[in-house]
């Protein structure tokens, strides 16, 4: 497509994302996009005029076609400086995940941060946690992020965060962290930690949107890029993740960021954090093997 007809059709799918989401606020506004939707012929005319904002049946659909309108994604460097400016700042949902790693942190010595962009997350724990020394931190995300995740350390003396370009390497770590990336994966977590050889100890979840029936794959829109990603269950991750041998200790909710499907209403929720710890009988297991 011309660029320019690209920009106006983001635009386009802009406003009517706007105005979805400002009617499901109303009284039986959820139940009148829910029936628009339901009727084919309406449901495929809101889909063009939303544009990259609508729904998609998964992510590898969604990316080829919010790429035809926006090719930036997570490589856009707005994304890598905001991660660095987070470096600096223990934010709000950060606290519940401190709060129940404060007991662990003294034991830790493997840490794979599933998605965690140059590492950021390292640097406000540490702050808090005082990690230990021997603490191996392993960064895991596109092959992109390598380079700026080892100079970004490099830059503030830092010794125990690394990249890891393998999702075997999270196997039998003490932590297995995912904050604010879950949702760009389409397996459920407990898929993706089930391929493992041995389950990690504890696995935190955090500054996740959350389905709160079905799953749906959405975007995210920024300035410049956009992404695809999917909206798992929430009771559905945390049952799957009982299902392989964990414990569910907590959720909390992240207030600091919203997620709003403008063709489904019903499924709009807050993103969460969640917090669990591996079975002792079934740790026991993976130790025997």
């Amino acid at each position: 497509m011309v660029p320019g007809l690209n920009k106006l059709r983001v635009a386009i799918g802009s406003s009517a994302a706007i105005g979805l989401r400002a009617l499901a606020k109303l009284p039986y506004g959820p139940q009148l996009i829910r029936a628009a939707a339901s009727r084919p012929g309406i449901e495929r005319w809101l889909r063009a005029l939303l544009c990259v904002y609508q729904p998609f049946p998964d992510i590898d659909t969604a990316t080829k076609y919010i790429r035809r309108f926006i090719p930036a994604g997570h490589e856009h460097s707005d994304v890598v400086s905001q991660l660095k400016q987070f470096a600096d700042v223990t934010r709000e949902s950060d606290y519940p995940v401190l709060f129940y790693l404060s007991g662990y942190a003294p034991g830790l010595s493997t840490v794979f941060d599933l998605g965690g962009g140059i590492g950021n997350l390292f640097y406000p724990y540490d702050r808090e946690l005082r990690l230990p020394a021997t603490l191996r931190w392993m960064v895991h995300d596109l092959p992109d992020k390598e380079e700026i995740v080892l100079q970004f350390a490099k830059s503030r003396n830092e010794q125990r965060v690394g990249f890891s370009r393998r999702m075997e390497d999270a196997s039998g770590v003490d932590l297995f962290i995912v904050s604010g990336a879950l949702h760009y994966f389409e397996d459920e977590l407990a898929v993706i930690l089930g391929r493992l050889a041995e389950l990690p100890r504890l696995v935190v979840v955090n500054r996740t949107p959350f389905s709160q029936a079905d799953p749906i794959v959405t975007t995210q829109v920024g300035d410049g890029y956009v992404h695809a990603c999917k909206l798992h269950s929430l009771a559905g991750t945390i049952a799957g993740m009982e299902a392989i041998g964990y414990r569910f200790v907590a959720k909390w909710p992240v207030h600091e960021r919203a997620s709003r499907v403008p063709l489904r209403p019903d499924l709009n929720d807050t993103y969460w954090g969640l917090f669990f710890v591996l079975d002792a009988d079934r740790r026991q297991l993976e130790a025997s093997r």
